[in-house]
């Protein structure tokens, strides 16, 4: 993309794209609109009116395949101009253990174990050539949103211990991040602050006894070294189904009219984020290509989590924090 372009800022989102004038009368539609990504896509295309004049939420469809989707839209003679298939870190196998950083987005596949991204990406080119239809997919790691049941939800279980305890391209794939240098370490004090809790150091005493679970492989997706280290003294998982617990849980949900009045499936709720927080391996998305097509959106990401417990609140799902 060459020439001038026009941002914008939003709340506390910056560098947003001006659309210009002459873009009007898009059909978006937006498949999955139940989870996190789709709950948050109708509003902000909503609040480009004259860019969307048709916004089609296909809610709480679960699509069991992607072929399904792809091979019902010649049948529905509904052959879009681009597909946008969301798909996520693990492409780089974050989850696996160490990689190569900063990740981009013309890294090799890891073969150490299978991965549906990769399929799905190589029958989304398949589909895309044969019709002649553009295609894009992005690879965004823990995404923060607050909707009343998703799974894999990082914010959700962070707010409840807290509250217990006080269009221009085509053909391309982009890691998808907010642009935002962020550590846990340095996340934690901010938190407890947002929740008037007392924040206190890990103990790193020589006496301090941890769980450690090593990753699968060795060498680990980076392709050198040893398997990493995962090392934990406390999971959430395992604190929610702690009697006191559910018990200070139902306190608060009561006091404060919260939709749901006990800590329902803690091992489904709490596991995501469990696991997102062990790892031991630097994550570093590289931003040079989105930045390179003129992409400049950003957002500071405590400030976005911040946002999203504030919406957890307006949706009855924790209490309020400040």
């Amino acid at each position: 993309m060459a020439g001038l372009q026009a941002i914008q800022s939003k709340g506390i989102y910056h560098g947003l794209p001006v659309y210009p004038s002459e873009i009007k009368g898009l059909t978006a539609v937006i498949a999955g609109a139940s989870g996190i990504s789709g709950t948050y896509m109708p509003p902000k295309a909503q609040g480009e009116s004259r860019l969307w004049t048709n916004i089609e939420d296909m809610v709480n469809i679960n699509m069991t395949l992607l072929n399904n989707f792809l091979d019902a839209l010649p049948l529905a003679n509904a052959i879009p101009n681009r597909i946008l298939l969301q798909l996520g870190a693990k492409y780089y196998g974050v989850h696996l253990g160490p990689t190569t950083v900063p990740q981009e987005e013309n890294d090799p596949r890891v073969s150490l174990e299978p991965n549906f991204y990769y399929p799905q990406e190589d029958r989304l080119k398949e589909f895309c050539q044969k019709y002649n239809v553009h295609w894009n997919t992005t690879r965004p790691a823990s995404i923060p949103g607050a909707v009343p049941d998703a799974a894999m939800n990082l914010c959700l279980p962070l707010a409840i211990y807290a509250s217990v305890q006080s269009i221009w391209t085509r053909n391309e794939s982009f890691n998808s991040s907010d642009g935002s240098a962020f550590t846990w370490g340095k996340f934690w004090p901010k938190m407890a602050e947002w929740f008037g809790v007392e924040y206190r150091h890990p103990d790193t005493s020589s006496d301090a006894k941890y769980d450690e679970e090593p990753t699968p492989f060795d060498p680990p997706p980076g392709g050198f070294g040893s398997h990493a280290i995962m090392r934990t003294r406390f999971r959430l998982a395992e604190w929610a189904k702690r009697p006191e617990v559910s018990h200070a849980w139902r306190e608060i949900a009561e006091k404060h009219c919260l939709i749901e009045k006990e800590l329902q499936d803690p091992d489904r709720v709490f596991a995501f984020t469990d696991n997102s927080l062990m790892w031991s391996w630097p994550s570093n998305f590289s931003l040079t290509k989105l930045r390179k097509y003129g992409f400049h959106g950003y957002v500071d990401t405590s400030e976005s989590i911040q946002e999203v417990f504030r919406e957890f609140v307006n949706l009855k799902m924790i209490p309020p924090f400040e």
